[in-house]
């Protein structure tokens, strides 16, 4: 996994930076029983702590990337560094712990980060739903868990937009399948050299336009994250209350076994059985035998 001086040298990349409490670690760490290899700092994007990224992350292609998300997001994770930065304005406990969620799941499978960067443009976005899902799910369920009722508060809004939107629709998460599955079809047109003037490719754009952002009226959030919800709630439920795996089993047998197609988003019980290998029935009469507790998840979708 991570040894000593893989710690030492993210220490080293850190120096020069004020660092800030990190509670979304130990909210994640406190109600799911998952534990960091390394443990993610914060840094809030202060002047000082901006200059001192700019410096730092200039040097690397990579670092340019990071610089670029520095004027468009509230928060993000960067794996280069280990860290949460954060804008104070838009920092919460929702906001923390998901964005963490990205650093713990990149420390349990690297892979993950080089699938989201995929050629494949399948791939590439499955991966991203998965990412984001799995990162929406863990922030939902911790503030559920959480004895702080204005998390638990929080933990129901965000899943309530993660499952019907801002006005509650029918269909709300097929219409949202079919937003990724439109920008997919983009992504493969755009390898085709399709121009944008001819009379295809302008109806691929408006399609693109109008299903890539979230319908508009329907939802204001990338509909990559209502599908990875969608899936990852699923399939926690399954290998939780099917397959009697403990919160922390699943969470890493789910981060160590992504799924790399649009038809394992879709389905996500039939993909986890299939990665099981053996019938999750007899998996359950298994931990039943062993008289395994059996764990208890509440954001499901």
């Amino acid at each position: 996994m991570f040894t000593e001086r893989a710690k030492r040298e993210r220490d080293r990349k850190l120096e020069g930076f004020t660092l800030s409490p990190n509670p979304g670690v130990d909210l994640l760490e406190s109600t799911l029983g998952i534990r960091f290899p390394i443990r993610p700092v914060a840094i809030a994007l202060s002047p000082e702590n901006k200059r001192m990224l700019f410096q730092k992350a200039s040097l690397t292609a990579s670092g340019r990337e990071i610089i670029g998300k520095i004027g468009t997001l509230f928060a993000y994770y960067e794996t280069q560094f280990q860290a949460y930065f954060f804008n104070p304005i838009g920092d919460n406990a929702y906001v923390s712990a998901h964005e963490n969620m990205h650093g713990f799941t990149s420390m349990i499978n690297p892979k993950t980060e080089r699938l989201i960067r995929s050629r494949n443009p399948e791939k590439g976005i499955v991966a991203r739903c998965f990412g984001e899902g799995m990162s929406e799910w863990a922030a939902i369920e911790a503030l559920y868990r959480s004895p702080n009722e204005s998390d638990q508060i929080e933990a129901r809004r965000q899943q309530d937009l993660k499952t019907h939107g801002v006005k509650s629709r029918r269909n709300f998460v097929d219409r949202n399948f079919r937003a990724v599955e439109i920008s997919l079809i983009a992504k493969h047109i755009s390898q085709m050299d399709l121009k944008p003037t001819s009379a295809f490719g302008q109806v691929i754009q408006g399609a693109v336009k109008a299903g890539s952002f979230g319908f508009g009226e329907y939802n204001f959030i990338n509909p990559q994250y209502i599908v990875g919800y969608h899936f990852v709630s699923h399939a926690m439920h399954t290998l939780v209350d099917s397959a009697y795996m403990t919160v922390p089993e699943a969470m890493t047998f789910l981060i160590k076994h992504p799924p790399t197609e649009m038809s394992n988003l879709r389905k996500p019980e039939d993909y986890v059985a299939s990665v099981l290998k053996r019938p999750i029935s007899r998996i359950a009469s298994l931990r039943r035998h062993a008289n395994q507790p059996v764990d208890h998840i509440h954001a499901v979708s």
